[in-house]
C-alpha cells in the first residue's frame, strides 16, 4: 500500500528521534523530549569517560612475533564460507603501526 503501519493505524507517523518532536505544542511531549535529550547527553558522557579510562597504552604484540590473521572480512575464493579457514598464518610481524595495526610479512599469493 505504500504506507507505514502507524499511518494506517493512527493516521500519522510519530517522530522517531527527539529532534523531530520539537514544536508539537504539547508541554508534556516537549518535557519528555527534553528529558530524552538529557539522558542522551548523560549516556554519551558516561561512555566517553569509560572509553578514556580503559585505553591501552602499548601494543599487544611486538615485531618478530608470529600471529594468526583473521580472514572473516577478506574476500577469498572459497566455495563455501562454512568450510573456509577462519584464520591464516602464522605470519611474522614486521612493524607496529599503531595499537591495533600491524604490518605482517605475507606471502605473495
Amino acid at each position: 500500500m505504500g504506507f507505514a503501519p502507524n499511518e494506517l493505524l493512527i493516521g500519522r507517523e510519530p517522530p522517531a528521534i527527539p529532534s523531530q518532536g520539537e514544536g508539537a505544542q504539547n508541554p508534556l511531549a516537549e518535557q519528555r523530549v527534553e528529558q530524552l535529550r538529557q539522558w542522551q547527553i548523560l549516556a554519551t558522557r558516561a561512555l566517553n569517560n569509560i572509553a578514556q579510562k580503559v585505553r591501552p597504552t602499548e601494543a599487544r604484540w611486538r615485531p618478530g612475533q608470529k600471529v594468526w590473521l583473521e580472514v572473516k572480512n577478506l574476500a577469498l575464493p572459497y566455495r563455501t564460507i562454512k568450510l573456509a579457514p577462519q584464520c591464516h598464518g602464522p605470519f611474522k610481524i614486521l612493524k607496529v603501526l599503531s595499537l591495533v595495526i600491524y604490518k605482517l610479512e605475507l606471502p605473495f599469493q
